[in-house]
């Protein structure tokens, strides 16, 4: 029989919480963010986490952005949530969604139509009160 060789495999960490994740991340960097205070980091990952983004996706987002504002950091969540095949948002595609918008404004009543209904309702109205 051969010789066992050990191999050096990385497994991605389990964070228990926020602080957790936030010194692992830090402690990974070779060159730490001097622009940005860790407060603000911390700040932008809490939001992102009380928003439904679990934790390992605020972490691999981390490692995407050097942009820590809240519209960077979510571009990151989002990129790396459609990379993995995740579904992000409630629009699954455009066309469907431009066809939908035309469709609506086909049903819609003319402006016209709305005019008359208007002046209707304003008649009603008077003769009521």
């Amino acid at each position: 029989m051969g010789k066992v060789i050990e191999m050096k495999v990385e497994r991605q960490q389990v964070f228990t919480d926020v602080t957790q994740m936030l010194n692992a991340w830090w402690k990974s960097l070779d060159k730490k963010p001097i622009s940005v205070k860790p407060a603000r980091i911390r700040h932008i990952v809490e939001t992102a986490h009380a928003a439904g983004w679990t934790i390992e996706e605020c972490y691999n987002a981390l490692n995407i952005t050097w942009g820590y504002t809240e519209a960077a950091f979510e571009t990151a969540l989002r990129r790396n949530a459609e990379e993995s095949g995740a579904r992000v948002c409630n629009i699954n595609d455009v066309v469907k969604t431009k066809q939908a918008l035309a469709l609506n404004k086909k049903e819609a009543l003319s402006i016209e139509e709305n005019i008359r209904r208007l002046k209707e309702l304003k008649k009603e109205l008077r003769s009521k009160g």
